[in-house]
């Protein structure tokens, strides 16, 4: 936990372009105050694209609710990803 979860949340915003977060994508959801052991686990179900056409936000269903949280916030997981060729 202490050596892998913090290797999903990157913080190399503009060095490198990464994929866009997708439909169906498995992602930890980031949450201040709480130990990243206790992160909600969601699915990626919709995501808004900003005005250069990156992904910006995305809507993440939990076992509890749904909720919509900027890219920065989700960690997808991997192996989890949606398909896809890229």
């Amino acid at each position: 936990m202490n050596e892998y979860l913090p290797t999903l949340q990157l913080c190399q915003k503009w060095l490198k372009s990464y994929k866009n977060l997708r439909v169906g994508d498995i992602v930890l959801v980031a949450q201040e105050n709480v130990p990243r052991k206790s992160w909600p686990l969601g699915r990626i179900t919709a995501t808004f694209l900003g005005r250069d056409g990156s992904v910006r936000s995305a809507e993440i269903k939990t076992a509890t609710n749904s909720i919509v949280r900027p890219i920065h916030k989700p960690c997808v997981l991997e192996g989890f990803v949606s398909g896809g060729n890229e």
